[in-house]
């Protein structure tokens, strides 16, 4: 299993893509190394969802680290973003104040989401 592969392939959100990342690549290490990064770098939530199932790892991982602060924000996390349809669909019932983003890999435009969202790694808009 590779972490990108190239090919046909249909993405979760039904798009045709000549390319995907696949993160169930990733070892736990990988996702550990990551999610210090990203707590070292947002402040606390007060909870972490993880986007089935993309996410989920990450948010677990996350949750080990993060230190729950009851004034925290909502953090949203999914692995990779490309229409950014499920990270939206996720923030519909978080007040929007308290909502943050974290997506691990960005291979589409984040300008939309009308809340702050932290990529790990961005494709550049070429790339889409």
């Amino acid at each position: 299993m590779n972490l990108f592969n190239f090919g046909n392939f249909v993405l979760h959100g039904g798009q045709q893509s000549k390319f995907k990342i696949d993160c169930d690549a990733l070892t736990w290490l990988d996702w550990d190394t990551i999610a210090q990064l990203i707590v070292n770098v947002l402040p606390n939530p007060v909870e972490i969802y993880g986007i089935p199932t993309g996410g989920e790892r990450l948010a677990k991982t996350l949750k080990m680290y993060a230190h729950h602060d009851p004034a925290g924000l909502v953090w949203l996390v999914d692995d990779v973003l490309t229409t950014g349809a499920s990270l939206m669909s996720a923030a519909v019932n978080i007040v929007p104040a308290r909502r943050y983003g974290i997506v691990l890999f960005a291979r589409g435009p984040i300008e939309y989401i009308p809340f702050p969202v932290l990529t790990v790694f961005t494709l550049d808009k070429q790339l889409y």
